[in-house]
């Protein structure tokens, strides 16, 4: 890979677990292009990079080429290899502040009585209601907002975490919920 300034030479290659394979460094720096992989809303992968998002927006025998998710208004993009991971050509100006966003983990757990529990950011939930293909989980604490609508397959659609209480103290031992 080129580093995207333009009288700039220096040069890197990456292997499939993005570490940097090996380098070519001018002026004693370099740029390094860390990728994440996230799901959007939709369930469709997004590349992430320094809060900017990237879809896929084309796939080649040999490469993937991924577009700004405001690639309307900003052309930044970067090409990979799909053999090794490793990048081809990047232009990763943007225009624009990052998309607001944020990524969410959540563990399920089951309780003593056998019932399912979420844990997210420390906090935890208990399945409200199921609708279609979602679940929605809701805060087990007295009286606070806080909740999440989740996939059967455990990907979260929509979070309002916003919590008003301290987080609940509790353990889980071999995916069992336990009170401390």
């Amino acid at each position: 890979m080129f580093c995207c300034f333009v009288f700039c030479k220096s040069r890197f290659d990456f292997n499939k677990q993005l570490q940097i394979r090996s380098n070519e460094i001018q002026n004693g720096t370099y740029f390094l292009l860390t990728l994440s992989y996230v799901l959007n809303s939709s369930g469709k992968q997004l590349a992430m990079r320094m809060g900017y998002t990237f879809y896929l927006a084309r796939r080649t025998k040999t490469t993937d080429k991924w577009h700004c998710t405001s690639w309307s208004r900003c052309r930044a993009n970067f090409i990979l290899y799909q053999a090794d991971g490793s990048t081809k050509l990047a232009a990763l100006e943007h225009n624009h502040a990052p998309p607001n966003f944020q990524i969410v983990n959540v563990i399920f757990a089951t309780k003593k009585n056998g019932k399912p529990i979420a844990i997210c950011q420390g906090y935890t939930f208990y399945c409200a209601r199921q609708t279609g293909s979602y679940y929605t989980w809701r805060c087990t604490g007295n009286k606070c907002k806080g909740r999440f609508q989740a996939s059967i397959d455990g990907v979260v659609k929509t979070a309002k975490l916003e919590h008003f209480h301290t987080p609940p103290k509790f353990i889980v031992c071999d995916g069992v919920y336990l009170k401390c």
